[in-house]
């Protein structure tokens, strides 16, 4: 057993639940060392053990937002720090150079990603939205934008933990995940549970195919 592992467990056997349960905890926790206090690990529990235990809530410490997963920290970045990855990863081969987007500054946009040394080595845009989900029907949601690993780190699943850390912070605020994902990487999403919405399209700034695809909070 991993020392995640048995931490979890000794975890549970303190408050009565699953391990499981205290895993999708800590992986949603706002923490900013790696000692977690038993005040903590007992609201991560209650939350998950309701249906709404992606509302985890911010604990106020003054000091920005971190998921501990594995050996990797995923936090918050600046936009500008996400700009290195998206020309290197995003823009390689297409028509625009252009990284900035409209909503980097927006109020409540998120840039997550992972360091390696010095170095920023994924990144992720979480923006507030709405998703149309019929005729005049738009509920709450969050757009997710410029997804990027590293190429010499691509495949080794840091893309996947900076999704999910997004996605679980992205679900405490809006019942729907949706992104205009690449066709070439429908089947990384559909592995983190998101589902194709509607038909392909050619994207007027990378010319490269893609679909809207979405993940309904469960």
């Amino acid at each position: 057993m991993h020392d995640q592992d048995r931490r979890c467990a000794w975890w549970a056997s303190q408050f009565g639940t699953d391990p499981v349960n205290v895993r999708m905890g800590l992986h949603a926790v706002v923490a900013h060392d790696d000692e977690v206090g038993p005040d903590r690990v007992g609201l991560f529990v209650d939350r998950v053990r309701s249906p709404g235990w992606a509302t985890v809530p911010s604990i106020p410490t003054g000091r920005p937002w971190r998921s501990f997963v594995a050996d990797y920290v995923v936090e918050e970045l600046t936009a500008e720090e996400t700009f290195p990855l998206r020309l290197e990863v995003l823009r390689r081969g297409t028509p625009s150079r252009a990284v900035a987007f409209a909503e980097d500054d927006l109020p409540g946009t998120v840039h997550l990603g992972i360091r390696d040394g010095d170095g920023v080595v994924a990144v992720s845009t979480w923006i507030p939205s709405t998703w149309s989900s019929g005729p005049d029907l738009a509920e709450p949601a969050v757009q997710l934008r410029g997804m990027a690993t590293a190429a010499h780190l691509q495949g080794r699943g840091l893309g996947g933990i900076v999704l999910d850390a997004g996605r679980i912070r992205a679900e405490g605020s809006a019942p729907v995940v949706w992104a205009r994902a690449r066709d070439t990487a429908l089947v990384f999403y559909a592995r983190h549970g998101f589902t194709i919405d509607g038909d392909g399209f050619v994207d007027e700034h990378t010319a490269i195919p893609h679909h809207l695809i979405i993940r309904r909070r469960r």
